[in-house]
């Protein structure tokens, strides 16, 4: 059976991810993870007007809510993992796009062993 390093944790920025947090903070500890990766993922509603957007228009639109989602993700994270191993490296990542297809190219990219999610109706 092969070991588990690398947790990724999709984040939804609902009252999910208290339990989540829980989850995988309790999880880390009896697993002895080395990586957990928290990752919420901005749906992008306006991919065929975005197109048509100035490059630099994007980003200054983007930037200040992916800012502000990744400080109160941050806020939660500490939180949860206030008295977490030393040994575990923790990282919050905020993506655009379809959500499923970001989160499953991101557990390609970190060579994710354990995906955790939600689950909603």
């Amino acid at each position: 059976m092969k070991k588990i390093r690398s947790v990724l944790v999709a984040l939804d920025y609902s009252n999910m991810d208290d339990q989540l947090l829980t989850f995988s903070r309790q999880f880390s500890d009896l697993m002895a993870i080395e990586n957990i990766h928290f990752v919420h993922v901005i749906p992008d509603f306006l991919l065929s007007e975005q197109s048509a957007a100035p490059a630099m228009g994007e980003f200054i639109v983007s930037a200040p809510i992916n800012e502000k989602v990744k400080t109160t993700l941050q806020k939660k994270v500490n939180r949860a993992f206030k008295h977490h191993s030393s040994k575990l490296n923790i990282s919050i990542d905020i993506l655009e796009g379809v959500p499923f297809e970001k989160i499953l190219n991101w557990v390609s990219i970190k060579n994710i062993d354990l995906l955790i999610t939600g689950r909603k109706k």
